[in-house]
Parts: structure tokens; sequence; C-alpha cells
């Protein structure tokens, strides 16, 4: 009977011992379970996840641009940039991977990408980083950290403006320090004289920009340049003086024809000598040119003469541009035509302007 009750006892001890056992099993896997659950939610792994789904799922370059405080372009808007990223991967599937920049314990990189036949494109990085944050169970923390978006940008412009003028870029003053090289001089450099400054232009290359430029050119007084595309590089013409124009123009044609006459012979040095400034090389030229040498003719006129393009270089030395046809005539033959187009340089002379040099065209 002892026996017996003494082996009763053992089966529970035995039982309340493996009860004991398995509950202590079971509440060591729920706490084991509890640190593998808490662990595995704060691997960097689900941050990144979460981030490309903030960001990139329903892309949206300005959000991202504004988000991560990217700097405002000088020449361009955080919407430029936003809408040339956009036009780059419209309907484009995005993915992301791990980079292999950033493969430490403190921060992690990934790369947005998008398939482009057999290589992958990529469009944006970012990373996760550890932060001083632990979890409940004390395991780090990762937060997302940079994202950088690439851009690329319609490429660099470059200006040419006539040295002096006011060039403007998107509604922007495009400022010295774009300037590229020395003033570039034109043939007017050569002609300077009382104090008057030949025609140079600037130079301006701005990079990066993201859409098409708008540029605007102004000289000093306000007037509006013509801007021309030429060879990749946007010029801005010389305004020229219409009050100029109307001022000398006719007597500039005067002086022209008299040149041409007197070179055919057609009339004597004294039709000549008003226009042009005594002691000058242009004027020696023309006095001591052996004029009997000429196209026989019978009578002459000019047709299609105009002055333009008239400049003012410093108070009271100028240029303009004069174009004309000088036609031949003779009996029973063809005419013969010469054609003048020529950059006269003159000053005012009691009143009136006179040629002190000249440059074909």
């Amino acid at each position: 009977m002892t026996e017996k009750k003494q082996a009763s006892v053992f089966y529970k001890v035995y039982a309340i011992c493996w009860a004991v056992l398995l509950c202590l099993l079971v509440a060591a896997v729920f706490i084991l379970r509890s640190y593998l659950a808490d662990f595995e939610a704060t691997r960097p792994e689900h941050v990144a996840k979460d981030t490309f789904e903030k960001y990139f799922t329903d892309f949206d370059a300005l959000k991202i641009l504004r988000d991560t405080e990217v700097p405002v372009p000088e020449f361009d808007t955080l919407e430029d940039m936003a809408a040339k990223i956009e036009e780059s991967i419209k309907g484009k599937e995005l993915s992301y991977s791990p980079s292999s920049m950033g493969l430490d314990d403190t921060k992690k990189a990934y790369y947005v990408k998008y398939s482009d036949g057999e290589k992958d494109v990529k469009v944006a990085t970012f990373t996760i980083e550890k932060s001083d944050k632990k979890s409940k169970k004390g395991f780090a923390t990762y937060e997302p950290g940079e994202i950088e978006l690439y851009c690329i940008p319609v490429g660099d412009v470059t200006i040419k403006a006539p040295t002096g003028y006011t060039v403007t870029l998107n509604g922007k003053p495009v400022s010295e320090k774009y300037v590229n090289g020395d003033p570039i001089e034109t043939e007017s450099c050569k002609y300077m004289r009382d104090g008057g400054v030949g025609i140079t232009y600037t130079l301006y290359t701005i990079p990066g920009l993201y859409k098409t430029p708008e540029i605007k050119v102004t000289t000093p007084k306000g007037e509006d340049s013509a801007v021309e595309l030429k060879n990749g590089v946007y010029e801005a013409q010389i305004v020229y003086s219409r009050e100029l124009q109307e001022r000398f123009g006719e007597r500039m044609i005067k002086a022209a024809k008299a040149y041409a006459t007197f070179m055919q012979n057609d009339c004597k040095f004294r039709a000549v000598d008003p226009y042009f400034l005594t002691g000058t090389d242009i004027y020696n030229y023309i006095k001591t040119s052996q004029n009997m040498w000429v196209i026989d003719h019978d009578s002459y006129y000019f047709e299609d003469e105009s002055a333009t393009e008239f400049y003012e270089y410093a108070e009271g030395v100028y240029s303009c541009r004069v174009k004309l046809k000088h036609v031949l005539k003779r009996a029973r033959m063809e005419d013969h035509v010469d054609y003048m187009d020529v950059t006269y340089y003159f000053i005012i002379d009691y009143g009136d302007g006179v040629v002190y040099a000249s440059s074909n065209n």
C-alpha cells in the first residue's frame, strides 16, 4: 500500500515538473519570438521599403526636392528641375536595390532604377541611417537619411553679347562671375580715335540649366537686342542708332558715291575732298590713286544704296555701313556692276560727318 502511494506521488511530481518545464518552454518561445519580431522590425530593409513606397511608388519629384531641401538653382526653379526629372522617367516602372556603397552598420544605401533594355538606369539614391533611438527590446533602429535625385540638365548655356549690354537669363541678371574669357574684339577696335572704344563682345557660360533658356539682352539705354542661336551660342545683336542714321545717312551715301565716281575718273578730287578727313590714310590713298586706268563706259548710275548700322563709340566718333551698286554703261556692251559694301568710320568736322577710316565687309 505504501509503495502505491509513493508511486502516485512520484508521478504527480513528474507531471508537475513536465508541466512547469512546458510552461517555461512556451514562455521562452514567446519571449524569443517577441525579441525576434522586435529585431526584425528594426531592420533597415523595412525602413528602405517604407521610404521607397512613400516617395517613389507614386513618384512626386517636386515633393522629394522640397522635403530634402534641395537648393533652388540660380536660374531655374525646383518646378523646372522636377519637370525635367519626371519627363525622363515618364512611363517607367521603378524599383530599388541595395547599393555597394555605405554597407556598414551605421548607414545603408539604395538606388532607385528602371530597366532600359538590358541595362538599369539610375533615377535616385537614398540612404537609411542608424538613429539614436532603441527599440523596446534594446535593438538599434534606423530612419530615412538623404535622398538624391539624378537630373541631367538641358546643358550649359553660352551667351555672346556686346560688352556693356545687360544679360538676363530666365528673368535673372547674369553676373560677371559667368564671364568666359577676355572680351572678343571686332574690326572696329582697329580704327578708334578721340576716346572712342571699339565694339567688343563678352562671352558668358552658365552651367546646368533644366529648361530651355529665356534670354533677354538690353543696351545701356534699355533697348532690346535681338538674340539668335548660332552653332550652339546665343548671340545678341548690336542695336544701332536710328537717330544717327537719319542725321548722317544721306551724307555717308554721298561720300561713297563721290569715292566711287572719282575712282572711275568721272569727277575731280574736289568732289571727294569734303567727305574725307584731310591727312588721314584713306584721304591720301584716294588723292594719290591712279584713276586714269578705268573700265571704259559712256555713263553710270547708282542703285540699291543704303547707309545703316550707325554706331556711336564716343561723343563725335561714329561708324556706319554703306552699300550700293555702281553701274557702268557702254553702248552695245553689257553693263559692268561694281558692288560696294564698306564700313565708314567718321567724326564731326564743322558740323558735317567726315570719314577718317574705312574697312571692306
